[in-house]
């Protein structure tokens, strides 16, 4: 790319220059400055020189940005990490959910004390103690 994009400055370039001599003899036309091919060399060295700088900051001007974006980058992937964990123990805690219901079909448990497993932050758990305590299941 680097090659192509030389190329077509310096053809560039060169109309650039011979369009400026054209423009030189016309209004000098007696000018001794040296022959206008050689004039002509030495401005294009010049415009090419100038290019290759350019194009020298050009590509440096990419590495900058990496060392800017490289903190969002690290970022993303740390919080891309922490949602798989996240993912994984959603599908754990609903595996462990269908095992515990799988083990508690099996056993006789009180309305409230089964509604408690099933929503353990509370809400409509009205258990309060175990049966015969005088908890709220024992009126029910």
């Amino acid at each position: 790319m680097r090659t192509y994009l030389f190329s077509f400055l310096l053809f560039f370039s060169f109309l650039i220059v011979l369009a400026q001599e054209e423009e030189d003899t016309a209004v000098l036309p007696n000018a001794k400055d040296g022959p206008p091919l050689e004039s002509t060399f030495h401005s294009l060295m010049a415009v090419l020189d100038g290019l290759d700088g350019e194009l020298s900051l050009i590509e440096l001007w990419p590495e900058g940005c990496k060392e800017t974006i490289r903190p969002l980058t690290d970022e993303c992937h740390e919080i891309k990490e922490e949602n798989r964990a996240l993912e994984q123990q959603w599908r754990n805690y609903g595996r462990l959910v269908v095992e515990m219901d799988r083990l508690l079909q099996g056993l006789n448990i009180a309305s409230g004390l089964l509604n408690m497993v099933h929503n353990p932050t509370g809400g409509s758990a009205t258990c309060q103690g175990p049966p015969g305590s005088g908890g709220r299941e024992d009126h029910q």
